[in-house]
């Protein structure tokens, strides 16, 4: 998967899929003069991305809006070479939101990544003659 280059998120949208509840068709990432958009191939449920020009749609299900900055992107692969996932990582104001969107069963799954907070590390001990 070849993942365009875009700098700037308005929001991303969600298009419901008509049979599989909680799940999308569609995924829309929305940049101030085009879009991305992410499908399912139904053949082999590999994620297609693909772009071009706005479209005026109708029942759009908002995942987030705002004005972000892209920091990453990233294609994911599976352990079986499949590639079936989609990672952006965004940021406003300090703040860092990360969405993986991920293709199971012909349809598309959102997350949204937390940050687990590491503990502190533990202060390493020298070996014996060494400082």
């Amino acid at each position: 998967m070849k993942i365009p280059s875009i700098t700037r998120v308005t929001g991303i949208y969600a298009i419901e899929d008509s049979t599989l509840r909680g799940r999308f068709a569609e995924i829309i990432i929305s940049a101030p003069k085009r879009e991305l958009r992410l499908r399912c191939d139904r053949n082999t449920d590999e994620i297609l991305l693909s772009g071009g020009s706005k479209k005026k749609r109708k029942k759009l299900v908002p995942i987030v809006t705002g004005r972000f900055h892209v920091e990453w992107m990233w294609a994911m692969t599976n352990q079986q070479g499949y590639s079936d996932g989609f990672r952006i990582q965004l940021s406003a104001r300090q703040r860092r939101r990360v969405f993986e969107f991920v293709s199971i069963a012909s349809s598309i799954e959102v997350y949204e990544a937390k940050k687990k907070l590491n503990p502190s590390p533990e202060p390493t001990r020298c070996a014996r003659g060494l400082s």
